[in-house]
């Protein structure tokens, strides 16, 4: 059910330094390569689009959690700024007719992250999660964004959302809010009613017809195991933009459907 497939590319050369265990303090330079394809509509007559770019960036980031994959306690914040020298875009094989990558795309611009989530301990068995992920850009470009759906871990530029089949929403400037409640069942397994809440900027409005700012509300339950491999989450999940049931499976950092 994918709507497009994406490959990225990134060479990053980083600067850190910790303090107190807690805090960490990043600043770098990156050069990235990204491509984008449509896979849902066989009457575009695009083959692929492709953007290289150049940044730098900085950042800070606290992390106090007692524990992963699953926290029962403490807070993560995420704060990054970056500033993008030279973003270069390559078309190929467009039909003047299609409105698929019709968006400005901008040399330069910039653009900030923030991360936050919370944990409460609210017995052995029960935590209440909190969650934040927002985007705000000075300039436009396709690639240099958010995809949303799909299980909810993330990594990079891809994040999950409850109801919304696997990196379905390209998203630009906006703000995504999440709340949990995780019920511990065992030791390795745990059952979650998760609402998430969606307000930002389509990327892909005109390719598939929907309207530029989006709001999204999802609802659902997952099913959670802490397998020796790495986390892994099962999702049924109804958002607002699909008006179905999606059903989602991640292993680790890896959306399996």
């Amino acid at each position: 059910n994918r709507q497009f497939s994406y490959e990225q590319r990134l060479f990053s050369l980083e600067v850190l330094k910790e303090w107190r265990n807690k805090y960490l303090f990043k600043a770098g330079f990156a050069l990235r390569y990204d491509e984008i394809k449509p896979e849902t509509n066989e009457s575009l007559s695009i083959l692929e689009y492709q953007s290289d770019r150049s940044a730098v960036f900085i950042g800070i980031q606290f992390d106090d959690v007692n524990k992963q994959p699953y926290p029962d306690e403490g807070m993560f914040f995420s704060l990054g700024a970056e500033l993008v020298l030279n973003n270069e875009v390559n078309l190929e094989e467009v039909d003047p007719e299609t409105r698929f990558l019709e968006p400005d795309r901008d040399a330069y611009y910039q653009k900030i992250d923030l991360s936050f989530d919370k944990y409460f301990s609210m017995s052995d068995r029960l935590v209440v999660e909190l969650g934040l992920k927002a985007r705000l850009n000075f300039g436009s470009t396709l690639l240099d964004n958010y995809r949303i759906g799909g299980p909810n871990q993330g990594k990079n530029l891809t994040y999950g959302f409850i109801g919304l089949n696997d990196s379905e929403l390209l998203l630009d400037s906006h703000v995504n809010l999440r709340t949990s409640l995780r019920l511990q069942l065992n030791n390795s397994f745990h059952l979650a009613p998760i609402v998430q809440l969606l307000r930002g900027s389509d990327a892909l409005s005109a390719t598939f017809n929907r309207a530029d700012d989006l709001t999204v509300f999802g609802g659902g339950l997952l099913f959670g195991y802490d397998a020796p491999i790495g986390p892994v989450n099962f999702e049924i999940g109804f958002s607002s933009l699909r008006e179905d049931i999606v059903l989602n499976l991640g292993l680790g950092y890896r959306h399996i459907f």
